[in-house]
């Protein structure tokens, strides 16, 4: 019996999809109230966590360099946003600068929404070099906002 993966492809691309929806969900809080954020962390990170182990004990073998290299660099960007709100919940801040934190915190949830979207392609293209330049145009982006620091 041959051994094909695209319904495995296909399992591991809702997994990222759930993740893409946290993304989002983390946008609409933000503009909200960015203290909801966490909440989303909460649940999306242990997933992307998970996904390194996932891939491996479904395809017998550890993930490709580059797509491992996007996950860990997704796994990081939700971890700086989380030590971004932690800092910020024992910070006092005026309404100015709180309203400023937040809009760099939704630029840099669209960069991880980028970075998703890009994961999501990366999974069933066979391209590595055109998705390495894509990743670090999209870490240098979400670089610029600074979200760990208040």
């Amino acid at each position: 019996m041959a051994y094909f993966t695209r319904e495995k492809l296909i399992q591991l691309a809702a997994a990222r999809s759930a993740r893409s929806t946290s993304v989002r969900e983390a946008q609409r809080a933000a503009a909200d109230n960015v203290y909801l954020v966490e909440h989303v962390i909460k649940r999306a990170l242990p997933l992307a966590r998970e996904e390194a182990r996932e891939f491996a004990d479904t395809f017998g073998e550890p993930m490709p360099y580059h797509l491992r290299r996007s996950l860990e660099a997704e796994i990081d960007m939700w971890e700086r946003l989380e030590t971004g709100l932690t800092t910020l919940a024992h910070t006092q801040v005026t309404e100015h600068v709180l309203d400023a934190y937040t809009t760099r915190v939704r630029s840099y949830l669209a960069c991880h929404a980028d970075l998703l979207r890009m994961e999501e392609e990366m999974v069933t293209s066979c391209l590595v070099q055109h998705y390495e330049h894509q990743h670090e145009t999209i870490l240098t982006n979400a670089a610029a906002y600074d979200i760990t620091n208040i």
